[in-house]
């Protein structure tokens, strides 16, 4: 091997091992992440030594953080693995530092990387502005999670839809390819509707979205066995991780798969939108679209 070539290489290799302590320490320190935060615009801060980090859901947070709130109003809910309940922080404790009892960075590894990622983008300034202009648009039906052919896990389960503008009132029908339909013609408004159980059977359903006095707007929908699902890896719903935060990593992971899971991915995260802001905001973004 040329001298050069030989040198070069072991200069790489020593500034490996001076760089891989130091990487792995930061891992190693990750101990949860920003589960919800209020007000938007606040002025809140996270501090990590001197340095000044985004305060975004789902940003990680590491032992020793410092979270500084100022008005009385602004509030940070942390998730730290160490514990099954959040970390509700206020002004009112002045600042706070991150101690989990112990870094818990096995509860967030693997595929939680990509998971975490892909949610922190949704919560960027841009993606909050384009979001509300498109919920409060125009007056034209829009059903984004119906664009292209959803494919469903049969079963006995509950389905839920999603239309923009939300203030428009709907109608839905749902048929099979044989026999008389499941749902009926019935009346969703506010953006969301819910249908009671269905019998879902492996098989194609045409699903009929009507505004009042519009035209209908009708997808396929494919349901499928569960072993025809796309294998979730096994550190997204690890008994350990509350069920909420199951079902994000399993909802995120499918809808990331390909536009087809999306209208799957919906109906996990749906019953976590009301106490667990991340699964809002991917539950909005899937009824807006999906992951860009």
């Amino acid at each position: 091997m040329p001298v050069l070539i030989r040198t070069c290489l072991w200069a790489c290799l020593a500034l490996f091992a001076m760089l891989a302590p130091a990487f792995t320490q930061v891992k190693e320190q990750e101990v949860g992440f920003i589960e919800a935060y209020a007000p938007e615009g606040a002025a809140m801060t996270l501090l990590r030594g001197d340095q000044i980090v985004p305060l975004r859901l789902c940003a990680r947070v590491l032992q020793g953080d410092r979270i500084l709130l100022v008005r009385p109003d602004e509030r940070v809910v942390l998730r730290l693995m160490d514990r099954p309940e959040p970390v509700v922080i206020t002004a009112a404790r002045g600042e706070y530092v991150v101690k989990a009892a112990a870094p818990a960075r096995s509860l967030l590894d693997g595929a939680w990387d990509s998971i975490l990622d892909a949610l922190n983008l949704l919560d960027t300034p841009e993606r909050t502005r384009v979001s509300a202009s498109i919920r409060s648009g125009g007056g034209e039906l829009k059903v984004p999670l119906l664009a292209s052919p959803q494919t469903l896990v049969a079963g006995k389960r509950t389905l839920t839809l999603g239309w923009l503008p939300e203030r428009l009132g709907v109608t839905v029908t749902i048929r099979p390819a044989k026999g008389a339909p499941l749902v009926s013609e019935a009346k969703g408004s506010g953006g969301v509707w819910t249908s009671a159980p269905l019998d879902l059977v492996p098989g194609d359903y045409t699903v009929e979205i009507t505004p009042r006095g519009g035209k209908a707007l009708s997808a396929t929908l494919h349901v499928v066995a569960a072993d025809k699902v796309p294998a979730i890896p096994a550190e997204l719903t690890r008994e350990a991780l509350p069920p909420a935060m199951r079902a994000l990593g399993a909802a995120t992971f499918l809808a990331m798969k390909g536009p087809e899971w999306r209208l799957e991915a919906f109906q996990r995260v749906e019953p976590f939108t009301r106490d667990f802001a991340p699964a809002d905001k991917l539950f909005w973004t899937l009824a807006e679209g999906g992951l860009k």
